[in-house]
């Protein structure tokens, strides 16, 4: 990410970022209620491992430098001539530490290179992965089983992305033919043709077939 050694001190590999909206106390209030929620958690963290992000210099440096992870993966991705394998999942937040334990064991089982960034508070983590040709086959397989171990412990396999061409048996694997078929009588409810958004927003009646079978 750029500016990586602005927000990552020392042989840190981990940064988790919170922001609060404040309505009814001020900015020094909430940031000592935070210290005091981190100091109990035991996690070893020195005062100055902790920045405050209290300008709008800072607030765009963090910004850019936020925004910059995903699409340095891509670059990252393209660079190596193959293509993003990125998950979406979200579960249940009782089952997230077994998701991230299976996430993290799977990838690493076939020697993937990966990052994950994401979105703790929702328990909502992308594993983006970096494979090398010869590695994309393994890396989508990795991907379809954590897709399916999403869904086993009640979750899904997109918390914000969309469905699209790629997630079409990832909808039926989460939700079923039953559900594919609910979205079928809405597209043709306003769409009765189905003259827009070939095969992308929209299961045909074989994936759903192929599901039931």
């Amino acid at each position: 990410m750029k500016h990586e050694s602005r927000f990552f001190r020392g042989a840190d590999a981990v940064g988790i970022y919170i922001q609060e909206p404040l309505f009814d106390r001020d900015m020094d209030e909430a940031a000592e209620a935070w210290l005091e929620i981190l100091a109990e958690a035991d996690v070893e963290l020195d005062d100055d491992q902790i920045l405050s992000l209290d300008t709008d210099a800072l607030r765009a440096l963090f910004t850019e430098a936020r925004h910059s992870t995903a699409a340095n993966y891509v670059e990252g991705v393209q660079h190596r001539g193959t293509f993003t394998v990125l998950t979406d999942c979200v579960v249940p937040p009782e089952r997230f530490a077994e998701f991230l334990r299976f996430a993290h064991e799977r990838i690493a089982r076939d020697g993937i290179e990966y990052l994950a960034f994401g979105h703790l508070g929702d328990c909502h983590l992308h594993f983006g992965m970096l494979p090398v040709k010869g590695q994309t086959e393994a890396a989508v397989a990795a991907y379809d089983d954590i897709v399916a171990r999403s869904a086993d412990l009640g979750g899904v396999y997109s918390g914000e992305h969309g469905t699209g061409k790629r997630k079409r048996k990832d909808f039926l694997r989460c939700h079923g033919a039953d559900a594919a078929e609910q979205v079928r009588r809405c597209k043709t409810a306003v769409d009765p043709d189905w003259l827009l958004n070939v095969g992308t927003v929209c299961l045909f009646k074989e994936d759903a077939s192929a599901c039931s079978a």
